[in-house]
């Protein structure tokens, strides 16, 4: 009974309404463009991703795209990546 008494404690404890955060606008509203992300290994970036991403970002004005794969700590891999998309027309 004890360690169900304890049990039930400690979820009304984390359970308990929280502080919520202040709200804000959108950082897109107030920036002057969009920033996307693709978080995918650099193996499985082919070619038709980067037209995916290229007719995506294209039209919209400024945007962003940032890619986060190990891979492009490389300076060649990275150079690879981006000549891919200027071949799409989209830098």
């Amino acid at each position: 009974m004890k360690a169900l008494m304890k049990h039930r404690k400690n979820i009304k404890k984390h359970f308990q309404a929280k502080p919520r955060p202040e709200l804000s606008y959108l950082p897109a509203i107030s920036s002057d463009g969009i920033t996307f992300a693709y978080f995918n290994n650099r193996v499985k970036i082919a070619g038709s991703d980067i037209r995916t991403w290229a007719a995506i970002l294209d039209p919209i004005p400024n945007a962003r795209l940032v890619l986060k794969p190990k891979a492009l700590e490389d300076i060649q891999t990275s150079q690879q990546l981006f000549g891919q998309f200027v071949d799409h027309h989209w830098t």
